[in-house]
């Protein structure tokens, strides 16, 4: 089995995430005003992971 890490991380400024065996890394600054400014920071937080996990499968190998 194959595994892909990535660490990931989501701030009031910016996003990203690495993927540490391929020294590969993403990132992206935040709007300077948020559309949710009360919860804009989970929403960030669960569309890094998101993005992630959308980039992470065009780096798995493909099976047979």
């Amino acid at each position: 089995m194959d595994i892909l890490q990535v660490f990931c991380d989501a701030s009031g400024s910016g996003m990203g995430f690495w993927y540490p065996s391929l020294n590969l890394g993403f990132q992206s600054n935040l709007p300077e005003h948020p559309l949710m400014k009360d919860i804009f920071i989970f929403f960030y937080k669960a569309l890094r992971i998101a993005s992630a996990i959308h980039d992470a499968v065009t780096h798995l190998p493909k099976n047979g």
